[in-house]
This record gives C-alpha cells, structure tokens and sequence, in this order.
C-alpha cells in the first residue's frame, strides 16, 4: 500500500513537473509535443522532430502502463508479440501509470536527439512495474516530450559572439570539438538584463547537462564544470557518473542583473554536452549575453569584474564562430537509423582530407623504407673486401708470352722453337 502511494506521489510530480516546464515554455514561445509508440510489433517506435529553423529540446522520457480494456487488454503473451492499437493504448493520458527512462537510457536518446533538428526511430520496450501499477505489471507504451527551440536564440559558450532576447540558450556541443586537441581551457559569457535598474534578475534551467567524457555516462573528470557567478553569490555544476541534469530544471537564480558564466572544458575528452536556457524574472526585459575573451565585460553591462574560479584553467582561445555551432563531427551522424530527411550539415570534406592524409602517410613511410635498404644495400657492398668481389672484363689484359723449351739429350740441353702461351694481368680495382 505504501509503495504505491509512494509511486502515485512520484507520477503526480512527473505531471506537475510537465505542467510547469509547459508553462514557463509558453512565455517562452517554446513549440512543445509528445511523441508516443506502442509496446509489440505494431505502431512501435517514435520520432522527435522539429521543423527547419529549431532544435529539439528532450524533456521527459517515460515509460506508461494505460488502464486495461476491451480495447486494450492486458498482455498474455510476450508483450513484443502484442499488437497494440495507437489510438486506443498508446495516447498519453495524465491518469496512465509513469516511470522515468533510467539516467543510462535517456542518456542515449539525448545523445541522439538533443540540439538536433530530428531524431528517431526509437523503439519503444517494455518495462516491469511490478505492484506499483495497479493497471497491469508492465508498460505497454513510452511517451517523449520535447520543445523545438528557434535556432537564432542558440549561442556557443566559447564562441565570440553575443545575443539579446526573451530566452538565450547557451550551448556547448562535444561533438564540435572532437577532433580538438589541448590542455584544459575555460570559455566564458557574460549575461545581463537589458535594464540594469529594473529588478529584474537572472533564471537559469538545465536543458541539456551532460558533463561526462564523450559519450560516456559513467565517466567523469573533476575539471569538468560549469561555474555560475553574480555580484554575491555562486552556484558550480559538476559532472556526477551515472547522472546527469536535462528536462529544464531549473538551476540558479541571481540576486543581481549580472552573471559570469564558465565553462572548463577539455576539447576532445569533454565534456558531452552543455545547454543552459537563461531568461529574465521579469518577462518584459531581455537579457544579453555576451561570449568571447577572458574579460568579456564592458562599461554597457550591469555589475563589475569578477575573479575566475581558478587560474590554473585560464587558456582562453577562440574556438568557433557561432555559425558552426550544431555541426557534427566527422563522420559522426545525429541518428543514422532515422529514416527521414535531415536538414544537418555533413563532413564529408573532412573525412577526405584524413583518408589522404592517412594514404600520404603510407606512402611516405614506404619511400623511406627503399630509400633505406637501397643505402644499407650499397654501404654494405664498399665494406666488401677487393678479392671477395668478382673482376670486370675491362679489368683483365691478355698477353702473349714467349717460352723457351729444352730437350735433355746425351750432349746436353737442346733448345726448341719457341711456343707462345697466353696470360692475363689483373689489375687492382680501387675501392
């Protein structure tokens, strides 16, 4: 009894949780759906996608149990075997049984969908909710609901850049910044109202936290965080294993109009993703961000200077403009099993450019190789001794010699005509 009011109590926050993140989306002009596929072989996988301008946004990720009926019964066989009718089993509704996809899982959806214009086919399983649910034991659909996000209101962290609005989303995104190589650095912005005398301050939620070494949930640096700064307070953000912030949570309220954001970061090892959305208190007034150096401010900002969280970290470049900010890795697609069109920008270019890089390199090594042996060859040749190397004909000159011949007889010696024999004369050949 009490596990079940205690599950009931954990779908009531889920469904609040969706309700608030649907309000602050609508003073944000946020496009927001849910996206639902059934358990079995039939209707089972769903998509997230946005039209041309937007990205998606993932915010909840659920698997559902819906009250049994004629319509949709309970499951007798291997529920993957079902087929389950869409319209009558699979539409969310608020009463339906819920729980959360696990941090390990839902990092995988977002690593596929978060920051992309579309994303899918994800297949929708099953899950045991044993006696929490008093509908039935398993789920029988998922649900997935996201925003799509305007990309003019996308700015990168460690881009040099700025932008003004009603929502600024600050983005990192790994896959950028992969093929990178470097010691640690730090990027920061700079976000203000846009009236430093209003009381106005600074709301910050998480869209898409993921601090971990690429692609990897369970692995995490102690240099990887995310340090947010006012005038009097601060709040640091760091990379948990097995976890990890997404949904727009919110994270950090100002006490001024001012904060410093950072970023430390090591391109290439991590981290994943960052994406923070920041709004004023007061829906009349913008905020401005303003990304780039070391020391970002200006006289036209609210509040001063503030120190750096540690200047160990302070190797701050230029990385990308902000035109390249949702472009994948080489050879790195958002969802190679979606089977829609995509509006992304590929990297072919780059993947020829390392195979022939890759090629040049052989060949290389390949030349240098025969160079060598042909250099070892002939040294080893002029360490050869004179009488250990065969005579060129050149070297041999024939002569013609004349031998006298003697017979013994009983008077003495008698000399004969004279013969000619050949002999040669060999030269010495000089080293």
């Amino acid at each position: 009894m009490m596990s079940e009011a205690i599950f009931k109590a954990v779908q009531f926050a889920i469904v609040m949780s969706a309700m608030w993140s649907l309000n602050d989306a609508a003073l944000n002009e946020e496009d927001n759906h849910i996206a639902t596929a059934c358990v079995g072989h039939c209707d089972v996988s769903y998509s997230m996608d946005c039209p041309r301008g937007k990205r998606v946004a993932p915010r909840d990720l659920t698997y559902h149990a819906k009250k049994t009926s004629t319509q949709c019964p309970t499951f007798k066989q291997n529920p993957d075997m079902m087929c389950q009718s869409s319209e009558n089993c699979c539409g969310y509704n608020g009463g339906d049984c819920g729980q959360p996809f696990s941090y390990s899982k839902a990092f995988g959806v977002f690593n596929n969908c978060s920051g992309y214009q579309n994303c899918g086919w994800f297949r929708a399983e099953s899950v045991d909710f044993g006696a929490h649910c008093s509908y039935r034991n398993y789920s029988n659909y998922i649900s997935a609901s996201f925003s799509c996000i305007r990309e003019e209101t996308f700015i990168d962290i460690c881009s040099e850049a700025s932008r003004q609005g009603k929502s600024v989303s600050l983005l990192y995104n790994g896959s950028v910044y992969r093929s990178a190589i470097g010691n640690p650095q730090v990027c920061h912005c700079v976000i203000t109202t846009s009236d430093c005398d209003s009381p106005a301050r600074l709301k910050f939620r998480v869209i898409d936290l993921r601090l971990h070494s690429y692609n990897d949930i369970a692995s995490c640096e102690p240099q990887s965080l995310v340090m947010l700064q006012d005038t009097a307070t601060s709040q640091s953000l760091r990379c948990q294993p097995n976890y990890f912030q997404k949904g727009f949570r919110d994270v950090f309220h100002s006490s001024s109009p001012y904060v410093r954001v950072s970023l430390y970061n090591q391109p290439g090892v991590f981290p994943t993703q960052v994406w923070l959305e920041v709004t004023a208190t007061i829906s009349t007034v913008d905020v401005i961000v303003t990304c780039g150096s070391s020391q970002p401010e200006n006289v036209s900002l609210c509040g001063n200077d503030l120190p750096l969280y540690s200047q160990d970290y302070e190797n701050k470049i230029s990385t990308i403009s902000s035109g390249n900010i949702f472009k994948p890795a080489a050879n790195e697609s958002k969802n190679p099993s979606y089977n829609g069109n995509k509006d992304e920008p590929t990297s072919g270019t780059s993947t020829t450019i390392i195979v022939m890089a890759v090629v040049l390199g052989i060949v290389s090594i390949c030349l240098i190789g025969v160079l060598f042996y042909f250099k070892c060859y002939k040294n080893r040749r002029s360490t050869q001794s004179t009488y250990e190397r065969s005579i060129p004909t050149s070297a041999v000159t024939e002569y013609e010699i004349p031998v006298s011949i003697c017979k013994n007889t009983e008077e003495g010696y008698e000399e004969l005509a004279v013969e000619f024999r050949v002999s040669a004369v060999y030269h010495t050949i000089p080293n």
